[in-house]
């Protein structure tokens, strides 16, 4: 299958392109050319997702069986959440309106109940995927994995000496590499897919998971309120911010979840620590 991944220069892009590479065509849309794409062998195109003529030309230099939507801010003011996960879909969906290209749109666990701007943009953008008839969108949890930003920050930050981490809810992440096997099955589907492992792992559990493999000793996981008067200070280094805390509020196991489905024996997280932590 062809596909165009816009939005596809980050993590989880770079996870998709690395497990479908060699049985699908793949072109990376995004607004900066990822330093990997000759080592994985895809194509590029510059593309910036609020602007919809720069899309259209995007969508006009590739022929494509499906457009994969992997753009989501997470940590952004009200405007720009809006401009990007609602404005961008919505540019997305007018340009293939009428087609039969297939739109797999990656939204999130708890985007249908969350109420910070990541997860309610999410949510207004699923709105909007659902006018395109042949459309999957696809709700993850957690996911982790090499080269992903929140496992390589706890891993540096286990070093240190950290006080105590914010309870969170439970995140039942999921390997970056496994999530590529179900978005494959996923590609001759239709309709919402949540993904989550069933591994009840709190952001604190899987900190000190890396800090016993490096011989550290667990630090306390805090009520989540306690962190509130230190959230400029940890948000001004890049740590953590109030929307990041917010969402780590909520629970992210679903019933429903089509991981073991399709993947039996999905990778376990602290058997991720072992191969990835040194």
């Amino acid at each position: 299958m062809r596909l165009l991944i816009i939005g596809g220069s980050g993590f989880v892009g770079r996870g998709l392109c690395a497990a479908l590479r060699d049985r699908h065509g793949v072109t990376i849309a995004s607004r900066h050319r990822p330093e990997w794409a000759d080592e994985y062998g895809v194509q590029w195109v510059s593309c910036d997702i609020t602007d919809r003529t720069a899309l259209a030309n995007a969508l006009g230099n590739v022929s494509v069986d499906a457009v994969v939507d992997l753009v989501g801010l997470i940590d952004e003011k009200e405007q720009r959440h809006s401009a990007v996960n609602v404005g961008g879909t919505a540019n997305i969906v007018e340009l293939i309106k009428g087609t039969t290209i297939k739109l797999v749109y990656f939204s999130a666990i708890n985007s249908e109940q969350g109420t910070t701007q990541y997860f309610s943009t999410k949510r207004a953008a699923e709105a909007n995927v659902g006018t395109h008839g042949n459309h999957v969108i696809i709700r993850p949890s957690m996911l982790y994995g090499e080269h992903d930003h929140i496992v390589t920050q706890l891993a540096g930050m286990a070093r240190s000496f950290v006080p105590g981490l914010p309870r969170s809810g439970i995140l039942c992440p999921v390997y970056i590499g496994d999530m590529a096997t179900v978005f494959e099955k996923l590609l001759g589907e239709t309709g919402s897919f949540n993904v989550c492992s069933e591994e009840r792992l709190r952001l604190g559990d899987m900190f000190n998971m890396i800090r016993r493999k490096i011989g550290k000793k667990p630090v306390p996981q805090l009520p989540r309120w306690l962190f509130y008067p230190v959230m400029p200070v940890l948000s001004s280094k890049g740590l953590m911010s109030m929307e990041q805390l917010a969402m780590l509020g909520h629970d992210f196991f679903r019933k429903d979840t089509v991981l073991p489905k399709y993947v039996p024996r999905p990778k376990r997280f602290e058997d991720f620590v072992d191969e990835y932590v040194r």
